[in-house]
């Protein structure tokens, strides 16, 4: 079932489960909902703030004369809390959500359409309460946040303004950068440090946590570009493998030779054969040009003479078939 709902003036309302871990971030979607809700062109979000009690009727039945300013506001604001109080019927996804909506429409019996503020707080004291286990519990989820190896470092922050959000509190920098110092601890040593040092010396502080995630953002980056590097075949050997392998599998399925060595690897950067070319001793300081065959397009043999396709005689190893070397 979906969790919001689409008014016909395309103003979607969020539902609420009733859970209290869904409570707040229910509460911010809500007043957003509200914020794009118009009324005789004015947003309807100030309903949720109990201030605008102020500017309710005490008796919503009561006769009011549009081109009074003053009774004109409280139209306006009778309007505004009947379309927040709807949608609240609305957005109750449980029973005792609905009851709550229930209850405030039966406190008053001369305010019956209920007052939506009311039903928030109402939310907010159940679901928040303002104490100290609230700031115990937020510290044991704190506590819990984890980085996962080769996990984005921004999933952090990602966490904490989750965590914020759940509990309604915000949460210390210091506190923040703790975190971040401790859940990039072996990985982000280094970059961390560095960040520190530099934070240090510019201003004598010490860095945030968005300060250091940026920069172990950018260690994570180049190393998910340069992961696998001991795993994935540099681009010297996957020529390398591609030259070799086009005439050692073949013929040896076909029996014409016996399986390769590694002395008899042929590097393609000089054509020498007992090496290859991630260990050509021309690699380094050295300009030679990397020749290639005119004949079947591979490096490592200049003329059509050395070609080991029109001439695998030449090739080392070669077994003829009567099994003569």
């Amino acid at each position: 079932m979906s969790n919001t709902v689409t008014t016909n003036q395309t103003t979607t309302i969020p539902r609420w489960d009733g859970k209290k871990e869904t409570a707040e971030t229910f509460m911010y979607k809500f007043k957003a909902a509200c914020t794009l809700k118009m009324v005789d062109g004015e947003p309807c979000h100030k309903v949720l703030r109990e201030e605008f009690e102020a500017q309710l009727p005490t008796d919503e039945n009561a006769v009011l004369d549009e081109t009074n300013p003053d009774d004109a506001k409280k139209i306006l604001a009778l309007k505004q809390n009947e379309q927040v109080m709807a949608m609240l019927m609305i957005a109750m996804h449980t029973k005792e959500g609905m009851s709550k909506v229930m209850q405030e429409m039966n406190r008053n019996p001369i305010f019956q359409t209920g007052q939506a503020w009311r039903i928030i707080k109402s939310i907010r004291d159940e679901c928040r309460p303002d104490d100290h286990i609230s700031e115990m519990e937020l510290e044991a989820e704190v506590n819990k946040i984890k980085l996962k190896k080769g996990e984005d470092p921004n999933v952090l922050l990602e966490k904490l303004a989750d965590i914020e959000v759940r509990f309604g509190m915000n949460i210390p920098d210091k506190k923040k950068s703790g975190v971040v110092l401790r859940c990039g601890k072996g990985t982000y040593n280094a970059v961390m440090a560095t960040t520190t040092v530099a934070k240090k010396k510019s201003s004598k502080g010490h860095p945030t946590a968005e300060e250091l995630i940026e920069d172990m953002h950018t260690q994570w980056r180049i190393s998910s570009n340069t992961s696998g590097g001991n795993d994935a075949l540099e681009d010297d050997d996957v020529k390398e493998t591609t030259l070799v392998s086009k005439y050692t599998e073949e013929e040896e399925d076909n029996g014409k030779r016996e399986p390769a060595s590694k002395d008899d690897r042929t590097c393609y950067k000089c054509g020498d054969i007992g090496h290859v070319a991630r260990d050509c001793p021309s690699k380094k300081g050295s300009d030679k040009l990397v020749v290639i065959c005119n004949h079947c397009n591979e490096p490592g043999h200049k003329q059509d003479d050395d070609c080991w396709e029109i001439h695998p005689e030449k090739k080392p190893g070669y077994v003829e078939k009567s099994g003569r070397i």
